[in-house]
């Protein structure tokens, strides 16, 4: 069954909309709004990311195992991941050596 995604965000054209099909993975809809792209050249499939109910959709997962509504006008956030994201270095929160905070009690 088709839906329809309107993507927003800093980096997309104003009003732009796919119609797609619920079994198509995350990695095809990128690339399908990439050939869409009104300067598709500048903007790498690779460097795409898609946000629904504020979670990053993974790229090998199809849009109804990800719980999009079909038959219906879905807004998305396309962003471009920056090329000089880095991972973060800090320990993480499970980590029981770690300080849980900063504060300075005097």
């Amino acid at each position: 069954m088709s839906l329809t995604l309107k993507l927003l965000g800093p980096d997309v054209p104003q009003d732009f909309s796919l119609t797609v099909d619920s079994s198509l993975t995350v990695t095809q809809v990128k690339e399908k709004a990439r050939s869409e792209w009104p300067d598709a050249n500048t903007v790498p499939t690779g460097a795409l990311r898609m946000i629904h109910s504020g979670k990053f959709l993974p790229d090998d997962k199809t849009l109804k195992d990800c719980r999009i509504p079909e038959g219906e006008t879905t807004a998305m956030h396309l962003v471009l991941k920056s090329a000089d994201a880095k991972t973060s270095d800090a320990p993480s929160a499970g980590d029981d050596k770690t300080p849980k905070c900063n504060c300075v009690i005097c």
